[in-house]
């Protein structure tokens, strides 16, 4: 908690992720909500994966009906949008425990900002 220096009630640090964009299914947490690394094991010997599901990184505005094709298309990236089945918005989590309706027309420069726990970037909360 001492490395969030913007604050915990400015920090997200959880959101919806539906997994369906343009009801295509895009789903970034394919094995569940974890997070891990695998470096081979008796069972993957040979495989040196570094799989981290159920995360994602924040390069589109919420409920976005943007479809990745190509190369990197397939159901654990790391690009999933941030999404839900409600219209208007989505549901986040701050790092001080509270949980707000977050707008889909959120500034996205805002959502970028409230994103990272030590830019020191100042910003009105949506």
């Amino acid at each position: 908690m001492k490395d969030i220096t913007d604050g915990t009630s400015n920090t997200m640090i959880i959101a919806d992720q539906s997994a369906f964009t343009a009801g295509v299914n895009r789903t970034a947490n394919y094995y569940g909500g974890w997070y891990g690394t695998r470096h081979g094991s008796p069972v993957s010997a040979g495989r040196r994966d570094l799989w981290q599901t159920g995360t994602t990184c924040v390069r589109f505005a919420p409920n976005s009906n943007i479809v990745q094709t190509g190369a990197t298309d397939y159901m654990f990236r790391n690009n999933t949008i941030i999404n839900s089945f409600h219209p208007g918005g989505v549901t986040i989590g701050l790092c001080d425990g509270s949980v707000r309706f977050l707008p889909e027309t959120v500034d996205f420069m805002t959502l970028k900002k409230m994103c990272c726990r030590y830019d020191g970037e100042v910003f009105e909360m949506p």
